[in-house]
């Protein structure tokens, strides 16, 4: 692995399901891990056990970890109530790279806390999202950048029961990726149903539907309700054809007429196409994991704190949306008070 830094030091705050995951992409990747912090001993010492780490490397105070050990490198793998609090406290010790998961806060308040900490002590954030190094995407990219099938219209992302802040806030970061330009409005159905979270009673999330555009016209629509609890299916909807991808399987169709039969008007829909099925490797968290470190620190494109405040701000803007009898919020005029904390994990 060619960095900025050799070598690596690297300090993982929260071992839950997806701190694990850090690890193994931080092993995988040469790096040394220097830090593990959880609040269970028992934790600590499983992940001590599973990853051959030295118990004086396992604490259970982020602060006594960062102030021991040197480490230029921390991902912040905790809840959501603790990524402002602790990616803060990195950037105070002058930790060169954090890597904090999505949600990047519980408010808008936090997350400009967080950049504005990251920016004073010359912290570099990025934010989780990894949808810029999936291939399910940048296979769709190739499609779109093709002009093959004429300019993509629109997204239908099918996703059953999975949450607003859990899961639709990475489908606001494919958007921006795929579109290149960020969502400009926000309109959101939310249903009573919440979706329970598996990290606790104590966190809230909503379901139901949300249509999304940019400036430039290309829409999003989502369906993510409490009623629909299987499969993970997008269609890319564009002016000659259609693509639809099964997320979970890695299935591929695309549907595309024809070239002599383009010049055609749209009404015509059912002109001779051609259909082409395949497979792609289903994204790893892992690996993915990888290419984000690897862009972070080789100063390439990665998914920065822009990426996770854009992805933030969809979030406050969807509900606002729901709480004003589903009105079409503007995402740069958002009146939810800044200070308002969520109940996101």
């Amino acid at each position: 692995m060619s960095t900025n830094i050799d070598p690596v030091r690297i300090g993982i705050i929260g071992l839950g399901r997806m701190g694990f995951r850090h690890i193994e992409a931080a092993q995988k990747m040469g790096m040394i891990i220097g830090g593990l912090v959880d609040i269970s001993p028992s934790v600590l010492a499983a992940a001590a056990e599973k990853f051959n780490i030295p118990s004086e490397c396992c604490f259970i105070d982020a602060h006594e970890m960062l102030t021991k050990m040197k480490l230029n490198a921390v991902v912040i793998a905790t809840t959501a109530p603790y990524h402002a609090e602790y990616t803060i406290l990195c950037a105070q010790h002058k930790v060169r790279y954090i890597l904090c998961e999505k949600p990047m806060a519980l408010s808008l308040d936090e997350a400009s806390g967080m950049v504005d900490a990251c920016n004073h002590y010359g912290s570099k954030l990025a934010v989780n999202h990894q949808m810029m190094f999936l291939p399910q995407y940048t296979e769709i990219k190739d499609i779109i950048n093709s002009e093959n099938f004429g300019l993509l219209s629109s997204i239908i992302v099918s996703g059953s029961n999975f949450g607003l802040a859990m899961n639709v806030s990475h489908y606001f970061e494919m958007f921006r990726f795929l579109t290149n330009t960020e969502i400009k409005t926000v309109q959101a159905w939310f249903e009573e149903d919440k979706v329970s979270n598996p990290r606790g009673e104590q966190f809230e999330d909503y379901s139901g539907s949300l249509l999304a555009k940019n400036s430039i016209g290309t829409k999003m629509y989502i369906d993510f309700s409490a009623k629909a609890g299987h499969g993970l299916q997008v269609i890319y909807i564009f002016k000659y054809g259609q693509v639809v991808v099964d997320e979970l399987s890695g299935d591929i169709r695309t549907i595309c007429r024809k070239q002599e039969y383009k010049e055609l008007p749209t009404a015509r829909y059912g002109m001779p196409d051609d259909i082409n099925q395949y497979t792609i490797k289903p994204f790893e968290m892992i690996d993915s994991t990888i290419m984000v470190w690897e862009a972070l620190l080789s100063n390439d494109i990665f998914p920065d704190y822009k990426v996770g405040l854009h992805a933030m701000k969809c979030l406050v803007a969807s509900v606002e949306s729901h709480e004003n009898n589903n009105t079409v919020i503007e995402i740069d005029n958002i009146s939810i008070d800044t200070s308002r904390k969520f109940k996101w994990a």
